[in-house]
C-alpha cells in the first residue's frame, strides 16, 4: 500500500523552482569517447571506480607520508609503523565484492606511496637514509650505536616492503603478498586492477628530496650518479609491477618535484607498453599519461590533458575525491561525506563526460570501516538501478538547457535528466500507512461501511522539472528504475516558427528516488538543440 508521509519534504518541493534557478549548469565541451583510441574505450565506459590507500601509515592513522615529510612527526616514529602492519582481519575477496557492489568498474590501490614503502613483494633494496629533528641539523645517523637495527630503520638486506620488514609480527598476513590476492579477487569479479605508484621516494637514500625543508642533494650538482642509481630502482620497480599483475592502468603520483625528462617518462610509458600495449596512464607522467587527473575540487571547466607537445587536449579524465577529509585511515576523521553528497558530485562528473575514483583508506588490520562499507552498498543500490543511465553514456546538455548534470545514449537518441535538487524520502523514514489513516479519520467522524472515507493514494505533490530549446519530439518520458510514465507537456511552440518551445515534466513525488532521480527521455532521432536567442526565428 502506498504510504502518506507527514514531513516537512514538501517545502523541498515548493522550492524546486527556486533553487533550479539559483544554480545553473556550467558549460562543458562535449565528450570526446567518439574519437577514443579503442584501448582507452573501458575506461570511458567504466565511469566509476574505487581509490584505496593502504599503508604503514594506517597503523597509528597519520597523514599518508605527508607527515614525517612535513615534521608533523619524525621520520623514526612514522618508520616504526613499518613492524606494526599486520593485515590481521584482510579478506581481499571481500574487498572486491564490495567494490563490485558499489558499481564500480575498476580498483586503484596503493603499491608504493611517497614513503617508499612497497606494498607487494619487491626485490629491489631501498639504500637507507640518514635524518634529522629540524633543519638545522644535518642529516645523520644516531651516533654511538653499533647494531644495524639501532642504526637504520630498517634491515637494508631486505627490500622495504610490508613483507620483508616486520619482524615482530612473523605471523601476520602482512608478512605474505597482500597484493596478488587483491589483483586475483578483483579480476574474479570482472573489474579491472589499476596500480598506484609513488615517482617519488622520500626514504630512498639516494632520492635528492626527504624534508620540505631539507633534501639530501639536488641533482644538478655533483650528485648525477645517485640519481641515476634512483631511476634504475624507480624504472625497476614499475617493470616488476608490470610483470606481477599486468596493470589494466598506472596511476602515478609525486610527478611535481621533477620534469618528465628528469623521470625519463618518456621510457616509463614505453616499458609498460612494452609488457602490456593496452594498459593506460594517468595525466601525472608530465606528458605521456592517456587521461586527466583533478583531485579533491569538482571541476567547472572539462579537464585536459598536457600532451607530450606541451599542449593541452581533449581526453578522458577522472576525479579523484576522498570520501572524508583524509585519502588513509584517519581515526579522527568524522567528515564523512553523505551518500547524496556523493551521489551528485558523481552525477555531476557523469554529466561532464567524466568518471569519479572515490577514495576509502582501510585499517592496518585490513578491515573497511563501517562508515565506508555503508556508503559503497548505499552508492550501489543507486547505481544499479540507474546503470544505463551511467555506464557507456558519454556528456548531456551543455549551458543553459537544463538546470542539472545529464547524460546521453551513444547514438544521442536518449537523454538521461539527474534531477539532483530533490530527493524523495525512504522508507526508513517515519510514514503512515493509508489504512491506519483511513481508520483514525473514520473514528473521529464516526465512519463506517459504505459511509467510511477513502484515502486515494500518493501524497499528491510534484518536482517540475524544464528543458529548454529540445528540437527532437519525445517519444516517451519515464523515472528510471521505477514504473512510472511522464508526459511532457511543451509550452510556447509556435507552429510556424522554428524556435521549438519549452518541455515541462511533473514527477510525482512518491516517484522520486531517495537520493537523485533519473528520468529517461527517449527522442525521435538523435538530439538536435536549439541555441539561438529567442524570439520568432
Amino acid at each position: 500500500m502506498k504510504s502518506l508521509r507527514y514531513s516537512m519534504v514538501f517545502l523541498a518541493v515548493l522550492g524546486l523552482h527556486d533553487a533550479l534557478k539559483a544554480h545553473p549548469m556550467k558549460a562543458h565541451a562535449t565528450s570526446p569517447n567518439d574519437t577514443l583510441a579503442p584501448k582507452m574505450q573501458w575506461f570511458a565506459d567504466a565511469k566509476l571506480g574505487i581509490f584505496i590507500h593502504w599503508g604503514i601509515y594506517s597503523v597509528d592513522g597519520t597523514t599518508e607520508s605527508w607527515s614525517f615529510h612535513s615534521r608533523q612527526t619524525t621520520y623514526p616514529q612514522y618508520m616504526s609503523q613499518l613492524q606494526r602492519f599486520g593485515a590481521e582481519k584482510y579478506d581481499p575477496k571481500a574487498w572486491a565484492a564490495l567494490i563490485k557492489e558499489s558499481g564500480a568498474q575498476y580498483a586503484v590501490i596503493t603499491t608504493k606511496h611517497h614513503d617508499g614503502v612497497a606494498m607487494y613483494p619487491t626485490q629491489h633494496l631501498t639504500p637507507p637514509s640518514p635524518w634529522s629533528n629540524n633543519a638545522q641539523e644535518p642529516l645523520s645517523y644516531p651516533k654511538g650505536k653499533k647494531k644495524v637495527s639501532e642504526t637504520y630503520l630498517w634491515n637494508p638486506k631486505y627490500p622495504l616492503s610490508v613483507m620483508d620488514q616486520s619482524p615482530i609480527l612473523l605471523n601476520a598476513p602482512a608478512r605474505k603478498d597482500v597484493m596478488t590476492p587483491l589483483v586475483t579477487a578483483l579480476r574474479a569479479e570482472g573489474l579491472k586492477f589499476g596500480a598506484y605508484y609513488s615517482l617519488l621516494d622520500w626514504s630512498h637514500g639516494d632520492y635528492p628530496g626527504f624534508f620540505k625543508d631539507q633534501g639530501r642533494y639536488k641533482i644538478d650538482g655533483a650528485d648525477t650518479f645517485r640519481w641515476r642509481m634512483f631511476l634504475e630502482f624507480m624504472h625497476g620497480q614499475i617493470g616488476e609491477l608490470s610483470r606481477l599483475y599486468n596493470p589494466d592502468l598506472f596511476w602515478f603520483d609525486g610527478d611535481w618535484e621533477h620534469s618528465n625528462a628528469e623521470w625519463n617518462a618518456a621510457k616509463i610509458r614505453r616499458d609498460i607498453l612494452s609488457v602490456n600495449p593496452n594498459a593506460i596512464l594517468n595525466g601525472r607522467l608530465q606528458g605521456f599519461g592517456d587521461y586527466a587527473t583533478p583531485e579533491q575540487n569538482m571541476p567547472i571547466a572539462t579537464p585536459l590533458l598536457m600532451g607530450s607537445d606541451g599542449k593541452l587536449h581533449n581526453a578522458p579524465w577522472e576525479l579523484c575525491l576522498t570520501s572524508n577529509d583524509n585519502w588513509g585511515w584517519r581515526p579522527n576523521d568524522t567528515m564523512m561525506k553523505s551518500t547524496n553528497e556523493v551521489i551528485r558530485i558523481f552525477a555531476e562528473c557523469l554529466g561532464m563526460g567524466g568518471n569519479l575514483l572515490l577514495d576509502i583508506g582501510p585499517k592496518a588490520d585490513g578491515s573497511i570501516t563501517p562508515e565506508q562499507t555503508k556508503l559503497l552498498k548505499e552508492l550501489g543500490r543507486w547505481t544499479s538501478k540507474h546503470a544505463e543511465a551511467i555506464y557507456g553514456s558519454k556528456a548531456g546538455l551543455p549551458l543553459g538547457h537544463f538546470y542539472g548534470p545529464s547524460t546521453m545514449s551513444k547514438d544521442s537518441t536518449i537523454l538521461y535528466l539527474f534531477v539532483t535538487q530533490v530527493q524523495g524520502m525512504s522508507r526508513e523514514d517515519k510514514y503512515i500507512e493509508e489504512e491506519e489513516l483511513e481508520d483514525a479519520i473514520n473514528e473521529v467522524l464516526g465512519k463506517s461501511g459504505d459511509d467510511a472515507i477513502e484515502i486515494d493514494g500518493g501524497c499528491g505533490m510534484t518536482a517540475s522539472i524544464m528543458v529548454k530549446g529540445l528540437r527532437n519530439e519525445i517519444e516517451s518520458v519515464r523515472v528510471l528504475g521505477t514504473d512510472f510514465v511522464i508526459k511532457p507537456k511543451v509550452v510556447g511552440k509556435i507552429s510556424w516558427s522554428s524556435v521549438p518551445g519549452t518541455v515541462f515534466m511533473d514527477v510525482p513525488f512518491d516517484a522520486l528516488d531517495e537520493q537523485v532521480t533519473v528520468l529517461k527521455l527517449k527522442l525521435k532521432g538523435p538530439l538536435r538543440l536549439y541555441e539561438g536567442q529567442g524570439g520568432f526565428h
